[in-house]
């Protein structure tokens, strides 16, 4: 096998990926990070807390960009900030009506994306891949 190849193709294939969902949101106002975080904070707020740490955890970005992140969502009046009752120093992070108005539109747009990947590949290779993916990451931790 060649690892080298192999990381190469990888590389090129997450570089795709990134350009082809951007074309998803091409026509938006939204960048694609903002778009997904978006969709997250919307998605999990109904559960439970969000915090900028849940960000970074799902983004694997650093707390640096995770912060210009969150003041640019909420400078454009998608987000807010509340401290939480627990510990001053947390701050939770709650959709406003702004992003609970295009939250369909985002969560569409997502799934196109997720589906448009997927077309033609069976259910076992699917397995396949999503156990190599693990496994990799967990090689990296």
């Amino acid at each position: 096998m060649n690892y080298k190849e192999l990381t190469s193709k990888h590389e090129r294939l997450n570089r795709l990926m990134k350009l082809h969902f951007s074309a998803y949101f091409e026509d938006s106002v939204l960048t694609v990070m903002q778009a997904v975080t978006l969709g997250y904070i919307m998605e999990k707020y109904e559960i439970g807390d969000i915090f900028p740490k849940d960000l970074e955890l799902l983004l694997s970005i650093r707390g640096s960009s995770v912060v210009s992140l969150i003041n640019n969502l909420e400078a454009a009046g998608y987000i807010r900030r509340e401290t939480a009752g627990f510990d001053a120093r947390y701050k939770r992070l709650i959709p406003t009506q702004k992003a609970l108005d295009i939250k369909s539109e985002i969560s569409k747009r997502i799934d196109k994306y997720n589906e448009s990947l997927f077309v033609g590949i069976s259910e076992a290779d699917l397995a396949v891949y999503e156990s190599v993916i693990e496994r990799m990451a967990k090689n990296i931790q």
